[in-house]
């Protein structure tokens, strides 16, 4: 998705639904050109959701996963950015596009455009009065991918093995003679048992592991950070 930054309108606005609807409402009654970029966290990860508008008309969307790279586009992605309206938390920013930057953005940018564009009326009927859960959904299959691993490894008590060389052997015994299902997820797991160093690496807590995520992009991710660390200082 190639974007032309524009002009900020407003940057790093905590999300709330009244806050969010009231802008968007306003942006699009004054028949404003530009975007919001919605950046929420969702219950496995970061979320990042787009709306773009021409003289008050939203005409594209974008939405992704920024956790597993997950991306939808156009129609699928206007539920799910108007769905982020509905996050627990996150930020948004609202920028200000030219007549050229508009152009440029729906040349780079053909396949997130809307069959049908969307005027304030329109706006009322296609917004959901409550919050769907597609996250779900969307991601089963690389949740199911993450839960096998997990169950695995408590299974086997890999995460506490040291220097266990009989659990290593009863593993692989195990595996030649069809014990253990040969899925692809138990075999990169057990190669990366087997071949990994046998100094044990210290545990990173969830919120931990959730603040450390970098993703690929994102509008205020690093302020996102900052407010998280200081609501768990507090």
């Amino acid at each position: 998705m190639n974007i032309p930054l524009g002009t900020p309108e407003k940057k790093f606005v905590e999300l709330k639904y009244e806050t969010i609807m009231s802008d968007l409402k306003e942006f699009m009654e004054k028949k404003k050109t530009g975007y919001f970029a919605i950046l929420v966290e969702g219950k496995h990860g970061f979320q990042e959701a787009f709306l773009a508008i021409d003289t008050g008309m939203i005409f594209a969307s974008a939405f992704e996963y920024l956790k597993y790279g997950k991306v939808y586009k156009a129609g699928e992605a206007l539920k799910r950015s108007l769905n982020a309206f509905f996050a627990d938390k996150g930020l948004y920013d609202v920028y200000v596009w030219n007549t050229q930057q508009v152009e440029l953005f729906k040349v780079f940018n053909d396949d997130l455009i809307l069959l049908e564009n969307i005027n304030p009326v329109k706006f009322s009927q296609v917004m959901p009065k409550t919050r769907e859960n597609f996250e779900e959904d969307d991601l089963r299959e690389f949740l199911v991918k993450e839960e096998t691993r997990e169950d695995l490894l408590k299974k086997y008590k890999m995460e506490e093995i040291k220097e266990e060389k009989p659990l290593e052997d009863q593993i692989v015994k195990d595996l030649e003679q069809g014990v253990i299902d040969e899925h692809k997820i138990l075999q990169e797991m057990l190669e990366e048992y087997l071949n990994k160093s046998k100094e044990e690496k210290p545990k990173m807590t969830e919120e931990t592991s959730k603040l450390n995520e970098e993703p690929p992009v994102g509008h205020g991710v690093e302020k996102f950070k900052e407010l998280a660390l200081k609501e768990n200082r507090e």
